[in-house]
């Protein structure tokens, strides 16, 4: 009988003990798919819409900017971006678009000039490239466009976060620019899949 007793309770320990290993296993397996799913949040591929408004700031003063072909008084940068990112794969992709830049001069502001007023990047290569703790944050991502308008080669970056399992990647560019010259500008959007 004590033998029997035994064997049951054994039997019991063994079965709690599986038990137990089947569930921490499961809840590791949990970690390592959700980790890998965050990882891999950039889409592979389809594509977005991406809007990106700039800042205007606050008290600009107008008469005190100089135009790239010296004309005091007038100021112009890329304010707005429209278009559509492709998704190649989750490291590469393209993009077109337009970028909308106002005018701002102290008799009237703002406005869209009728010359050099809007600039179209069309077939814009897109390299996309995680970040970390070394290069900037984790669960950041570094979209890095290039491509040529006018003959020019014309470049930016942008660094984005992806939310909504990869169907929403929000976004704000860094690139640096000069007094005068800000070149793309401060601005943040979204690219909505």
């Amino acid at each position: 009988m004590k033998n029997l007793i035994m064997f049951n309770l054994d039997k019991r320990v063994a079965t709690l003990f599986f038990s137990t290993l089947v569930a921490v296993g499961g809840v590791i397996y949990g970690f390592k798919s959700t980790a890998q799913t965050s990882a891999s949040a950039i889409p592979t591929s389809g594509s977005c819409a991406l809007l990106m408004t700039l800042p205007v700031p606050y008290g600009f003063n107008v008469a005190a900017n100089i135009s790239s072909n010296n004309v005091s008084g007038v100021f112009q940068t890329a304010y707005n971006v429209i278009g559509q990112v492709t998704f190649l794969s989750a490291t590469s992709g393209k993009f077109s678009g337009r970028i909308v830049n106002p005018t701002f001069t102290s008799a009237n502001s703002p406005f869209i000039a009728d010359e050099g007023g809007m600039v179209d990047l069309n077939d814009f290569n897109l390299s996309i490239s995680p970040m970390s703790s070394s290069n900037g944050f984790a669960g950041g991502y570094l979209f890095s466009f290039s491509g040529t308008v006018q003959g020019k080669k014309v470049g930016f970056t942008l660094t984005g976060v992806s939310a909504n399992n990869g169907k929403t990647i929000m976004l704000v560019s860094t690139g640096s620019g000069q007094i005068n010259n800000p070149g793309f500008g401060p601005g943040s959007g979204l690219c909505q899949v």
